[in-house]
């Protein structure tokens, strides 16, 4: 109508051109219109065509991770009906059941970590895992992950170096458990992935004081560019003949790149097939002030170690300690410098040697560093990652002790402290656990893990009393005479009451030890916030499930103290 009415006025010719105009210029903005139309729908198309596509991946990647389950979860479960069966026929047999409860050990163990992943990932995924910034013992957390990872290095004989880079502090703000999953995840990771004699180093740098960063490289079978694009993707395995026989869930990778995102750090990976494969990890470290160092001056002391990253760092902790500090390379140097020392009337105080020195035997060495000093000194003390299988021979050999590597300034601070100025080292020693005299509750609704409980904590001397539920566990505290309960076990899923429950029943009630009285938690819950419930509820400790004795005896003997 608008525009019959602005042409209505012009001439018949004019009009007609004009209306062809008009109608020339609505047809290719109808056109422009419809165009743009489609290129929507072609556009929703593709992004569902997309969508679709993502499903169906993630339903295959779902599908093959189960099938994987399958047989990665069966294959410790098989070895671990087998060797049980086995240890029934070979009762009488000794050492063949002390192997086959070995066996029994490894399998559990390998089988804990699928599920532990499988649970994680969940969680991640449904939002339910968090961050518990609390401090940190540095030392203490390398210790528990490089005992833990020796194990397969020595199964294999792979070379093992850590290395420790510019690190002036050792207290950190950090989530202890999380920062052990991660290093666990890439140094089990390297473990299993480089050959027999193949080497791994794992470094720790400090940088700026306010961030540590974590590397692992080995000279395993390396992955291919493609391969690497998705590393991080759950359900995710390289298909490849050097590695398809190498058993794990394909979630280790993804759950460490969530867990490093959300103690917002950085990790990237740099590999190359057949020669290897670099893992480096950036987590922010805020520094827990600590006390000032024992300085010892006039203190002489010799480190020899094959690895000059090792030697560096050591002799600058030596020194930053207060001692005069030298480094050897090899035991032929050591054994030169203490004879040099010992004309010019400076004797070393102490030989810190490395175990694995490569140039001479180690007991080789030690025989020329006795040969090269006065005979008593200097006093000799090997240093390992552990040295239990070779602790009698040194002995003998005139080895006074032994410092733990990495070579924290802490380690050597005790060390010194205690074979040059007596003080035995606070930490790490072997314990044996009496608790002759003392009785415990155990609150736990499982009969198996009641035995179990009773016969290796009444092993330790304990008198041991049993509540098959948090109602029956406060009835008997209850009916207790006063202080009659050194300690309570208390699990958390039972019936009638569970173990929080039956925690603040206990701690409300009108008797001074009701609020003293030890309780710890033993649980399958072993996360963050579970921990935080058990606290809240009134215990004194979190012990998760399945149970480690050895440290739930230490958790026992801490509270005891």
């Amino acid at each position: 109508a608008g525009l019959f009415y602005s042409i209505s006025r012009l001439s018949l010719a004019d009009q007609k051109a004009e209306y062809e105009k008009r109608k020339n210029e609505l047809h290719l903005q109808t056109m422009k219109e419809m165009e743009a139309v489609n290129q929507k729908l072609k556009k929703a198309k593709n992004v569902a065509t997309e969508a679709l596509q993502t499903a169906e991946n993630a339903n295959k990647a779902k599908t093959d991770f189960l099938s994987n389950m399958s047989h990665d979860i069966r294959t410790p479960m098989n070895a671990i009906i087998g060797m049980t069966s086995l240890i029934r026929h070979d009762a009488g047999n000794k050492a063949k059941v002390i192997e086959y409860a070995d066996k029994i050990d490894i399998s559990s163990q390998h089988l804990l970590g699928i599920i532990n992943d499988v649970l994680d990932m969940s969680r991640i995924e449904n939002g339910n895992f968090h961050i518990n910034m609390v401090p940190v013992s540095l030392p203490a957390v390398l210790r528990e992950v490089i005992m833990i990872t020796l194990a397969g290095i020595r199964e294999k004989a792979q070379i093992f170096d850590v290395h420790l880079v510019n690190l002036e502090d050792e207290q950190f703000y950090s989530d202890a458990l999380r920062l052990r999953q991660i290093l666990l995840n890439l140094l089990s990771n390297a473990c299993k992935f480089t050959p027999v004699s193949g080497r791994i180093v794992f470094e720790v740098e400090q940088k700026d004081r306010t961030a540590l960063i974590f590397t692992v490289s080995d000279t395993g079978a390396g992955m291919s560019p493609e391969f690497l694009e998705h590393i991080f993707e759950a359900f995710t395995r390289e298909q490849d003949s050097r590695t398809d026989q190498i058993e794990g869930s394909g979630l280790g990778m993804c759950i460490t790149k969530r867990l490093v995102d959300m103690m917002e750090g950085t990790i990237t990976v740099s590999s190359c097939p057949g020669k290897g494969t670099t893992f480096q990890v950036t987590l922010p470290a805020a520094v827990v002030q600590e006390e000032e160092e024992t300085a010892f001056q006039g203190i002489r002391v010799l480190l020899a170690d094959h690895d000059p990253a090792v030697l560096q760092y050591g002799c600058q902790a030596l020194s930053s300690l207060g001692a005069e500090a030298e480094g050897a390379g090899s035991g032929e140097e050591a054994a030169r410098l203490v004879l040099s020392r010992h004309r010019e009337g400076r004797e070393f105080s102490a030989v810190i040697l490395d175990l694995d020195l490569s140039e001479l035997d180690w007991l080789e060495t030690v025989r020329k560093i006795r040969e090269a000093g006065d005979g008593s000194r200097p006093r000799l003390i090997l240093s390992a990652y552990d040295w239990n299988d070779r602790k009698e021979e040194a002995m003998r050999a005139g080895i006074c002790g032994f410092v733990e590597k990495p070579l924290f300034r802490s380690a050597l601070k005790e060390c010194l402290l205690e074979h040059l100025n007596g003080k035995k080292q606070s930490e790490h020693q072997q314990m044996s656990f009496d608790f002759s005299g003392k009785t415990f509750l155990l609150a736990e609704d499982n009969e198996l893990n009641r035995e179990i409980a009773l016969e290796l904590l009444g092993n330790m001397g304990a008198g041991m009393e049993t509540a098959v539920n948090g109602e029956e566990a406060v009835k008997r505290f209850k009916e207790s005479p006063p202080n009659y309960y050194s300690l309570i076990l208390m699990d958390i899923q039972m019936p009638v009451m569970n173990g929080y429950e039956a925690a603040r029943a206990i701690r409300s009630m009108d008797r001074p030890d009701a609020k003293t009285v030890p309780i710890i938690a033993m649980t399958a819950d072993a996360f963050v916030e579970d921990i935080q419930n058990a606290k809240s509820a009134g215990m004194n400790g979190h012990m998760a499930k399945p149970l480690d004795y050895e440290g739930l005896s230490q958790e026992i003997n801490k509270y005891l103290k």
